[in-house]
């Protein structure tokens, strides 16, 4: 298993170090970092962008996608970096990590339940009706990320308005893109658990967060250390309807519901105050 945290634009967050910091505290196995400069604090093997930019997946799918050079263009292009770093290092059993999540245990832990379940799928975590997010996601091979890669392509080239049309809004990007796909393709996403209720739970014995729990805990970008649950997500309704909540005790996030707990796997902190939930 690797790990592979990846920054398209420029200058680096310095929260990615402390994204990077947390993940070896767990995990001693090889993690990459995919970055314009190849960025490399001895704790990661350092590949850069351009090294990459070359293959014929990344040149097809940063051509089609529209978004642009800004947050959703990246955010959207950095799989189809995934996809050539695993085809060129030959990398198996990958989870991406975005800069602003943290983990908690070794995810070698449940590998094999990451394995069984998401089989030949992309694992990631849905955050309700309208968005699937990518923080954190489990990729068996490049074979697998390659045809969700694909697909993506094709609907990018419809172009911004027949692709609008298509998915039924004009808010396009990889969130909103791939709850659509699970729907059309369902062979090529797997949601993990982020609810007790969600399918997998009872394997793992644990929860991924897809936003909602780090945003709880440590507020949103634009209201940092604020308490937030929208009703929006699947997880904000249960928040907000006080059937869970989430906590934090000794260094660790873990989600109460009823009389029992569980490990929360990540957080996702869009406050970027990554320190803070060390």
């Amino acid at each position: 298993m690797v790990l592979v945290f990846i920054h398209i634009g420029n200058n680096l967050p310095p929260y990615t170090w402390d994204a990077i910091k947390q993940a070896r505290k767990y995990f001693d196995g090889d993690i990459y970092l995919v970055t314009p400069d190849g960025e490399n604090n001895n704790h990661v093997i350092p590949v850069t962008v351009t090294e990459l930019s070359t293959h014929s997946v990344v040149r097809d799918g940063v051509s089609a996608n529209f978004l642009g050079q800004n947050f959703w263009g990246w955010t959207q292009d950095r799989m189809f970096y995934l996809e050539v770093l695993m085809d060129t290092y030959n990398l198996k059993d990958v989870l991406h990590i975005e800069n602003d999540n943290l983990i908690y245990s070794n995810p070698e832990d449940y590998l094999s339940i990451l394995q069984s379940n998401c089989g030949n799928k992309v694992g990631m975590t849905r955050c309700g009706n309208s968005e699937t997010s990518a923080g954190i996601v489990y990729v068996k091979n490049s074979k697998v990320l390659s045809k969700l890669n694909r697909i993506t392509i094709e609907h990018y080239r419809l172009g911004k308005k027949a692709l609008a049309d298509h998915i039924g809004t004009n808010c396009i990007n990889e969130m909103r893109l791939y709850v659509h796909f699970r729907r059309e393709h369902p062979e090529l996403i797997h949601h993990l658990p982020t609810l007790p209720e969600h399918p997998g739970f009872k394997d793992f014995n644990s929860v991924f967060d897809p936003a909602s729990y780090g945003q709880y805990l440590g507020g949103t970008h634009s209201e940092p250390g604020i308490n937030w649950a929208g009703r929006h997500h699947y997880i904000g309704v249960e928040i907000l309807e006080k059937r869970i909540m989430p906590i934090f005790k000794d260094g660790k996030p873990y989600l109460k519901y009823g009389e029992k707990q569980c490990p929360i796997n990540n957080l996702h902190i869009h406050s970027k105050d990554l320190k803070r939930w060390m």
